[in-house]
């Protein structure tokens, strides 16, 4: 079940505008801030209690076809983002 109605970065900055009652430019450092702390500590790993943790995966290489050429490649291995839910996340997009 995917939402239509998803929010991007300015519009989450409008709503710590609205809720909190602060300049847009100091929500802005604020969500900002939130963000590249969030990216920079993500080899450490991120949890945010109630609300999830990142953590950074190992893809393994796989070997793919390009449909146009036919060429076949070799993906190397690489890291990714995991987000895991925390108990609060999931207790509200679960409507309990």
């Amino acid at each position: 079940m995917k939402s239509k109605n998803k929010i991007n970065k300015n519009q989450l900055i409008e709503i710590v505008t609205k809720k909190i009652g602060i300049k847009k430019k100091e929500a802005k450092k604020a969500v900002d801030l939130i963000f590249n702390t969030i990216v920079k500590n993500t080899k450490k790993g991120v949890k945010i209690a109630g609300f999830g943790s990142f953590v950074i995966t190992k893809r393994k290489s796989k070997r793919f076809k390009n449909p146009k050429n036919g060429i076949v490649k070799i993906l190397p291995e690489r890291n990714a983002v995991k987000f895991k839910a925390g108990s609060n996340f999931k207790r509200y997009i679960n409507g309990i």
